[in-house]
């Protein structure tokens, strides 16, 4: 697929890939990413919107992108989307990211399914529970990843101990919003 007025193309180098993976290492508390980073190959498509995006290396996709660009004949989309630019200055993890991460970072929380409806329909949910970081990754108690979250420690009447979970991007985005 291609647009009329093109997507722009850019490889990024490892040092670039390796930055924006730190970012949101360091905010979920994530392990080392090189496995990833030296098993794919990482390009940023710009258009209307900036998104990175990743796929195995492999010689002849790189040729072939490459020659395609030649032609101006700019494909749509290329490999797994993880990283999105909002705002012209910052990357927020795509939903596909998160899945394909989940089991890398630390900074995460298991929640039953009822709560993980409420959380795919972007409603903050509240648990009986204090974390020590902030932002998390929510899994389902099948461990299928949910949602992007941010925490925020609360008292209420009853709980005294309570954190409310809120949806920073959830996989009903995809339903509300399309992506």
């Amino acid at each position: 697929m291609s647009t009329r007025k093109g997507i722009k193309i850019i490889k990024l180098d490892e040092s670039k890939i390796q930055e924006l993976l730190s970012n949101f290492a360091s905010l979920y508390s994530c392990d080392d990413f090189s496995d990833i980073i030296n098993q794919n190959l990482f390009y940023t498509l710009e258009g209307k919107f900036k998104q990175v995006y990743m796929f195995k290396k492999n010689n002849f996709l790189e040729e072939l992108l490459l020659k395609l660009n030649d032609l101006d004949f700019f494909p749509y989309s290329i490999g797994t989307p993880i990283l999105k630019e909002y705002n012209n200055s910052y990357f927020k993890p795509t939903l596909t990211f998160g899945s394909l991460v989940k089991d890398k970072c630390n900074n995460k929380i298991t929640i039953d399914r009822n709560k993980a409806e409420l959380i795919t329909f972007k409603k903050s949910i509240i648990i009986n529970n204090l974390f020590s970081f902030n932002n998390a990754i929510v899994l389902d108690d099948r461990k299928d990843f949910v949602a992007f979250a941010i925490l925020k420690p609360i008292k209420l009447n009853k709980i005294e101990n309570a954190t409310e979970v809120i949806p920073t991007l959830d996989i009903g985005w995809y339903l509300r919003e399309g992506g």
